[in-house]
């Protein structure tokens, strides 16, 4: 006759915590490899828009980024994204800047193309289009989510 063995709690405890950390490992995995996981990704072709010509979309892998654009706060600053982005300079352009909660900085057209970054002199560089006068005094509020150009401490370097 075979006799049967009882398992002690602390046994049952380490079955338990085993089975927990087995599952937690995989979803873990699971998460990391899907890192869009919690986010939503709109299709921009069915939003509708007051003014279609003022949205920017920016295609992110893990879907898009809508962007306003204000011409009637800074012209100059919209006109010169605009064309920017009909001559695809921002494509591949490498996010440089990264202050969590702050801001993300990107666009250096010289030194942050993906295919040639350069680590040194990143975030220095110049577009080659020249500089624009500013459309904005130094009250302006830059919310939350506000997309703009840097400048220097001075004026018209945009």
């Amino acid at each position: 006759m075979i006799k049967k063995i009882k398992a002690t709690i602390f046994e049952k405890f380490l079955f338990f915590f085993l089975i927990i950390l087995t599952l937690s490992t995989f979803s873990f995995f699971f998460i990391i490899k899907n890192k869009c996981l919690f986010i939503k990704n709109y299709d921009p072709n069915k939003l509708v828009f007051d003014n279609p010509k003022d949205i920017a979309i920016l295609n992110v892998p893990c879907g898009n980024v809508i962007i306003k654009l204000e011409p009637d706060i800074s012209p100059k600053a919209v006109e010169r994204f605009k064309m920017l982005i009909s001559k695809g300079e921002y494509d591949n352009i490498a996010f440089h800047r990264v202050i969590k909660n702050v801001l993300v900085q990107a666009g250096d057209l010289e030194f942050g193309k993906k295919n040639n970054l350069n680590y040194v002199y990143i975030g220095s560089g110049e577009s080659g289009y020249g500089t624009i006068s500013s459309d904005l005094d130094s009250n302006f509020a830059f919310d939350k989510g506000t997309v703009a150009f840097v400048r220097t401490e001075k004026k018209n370097t945009e």
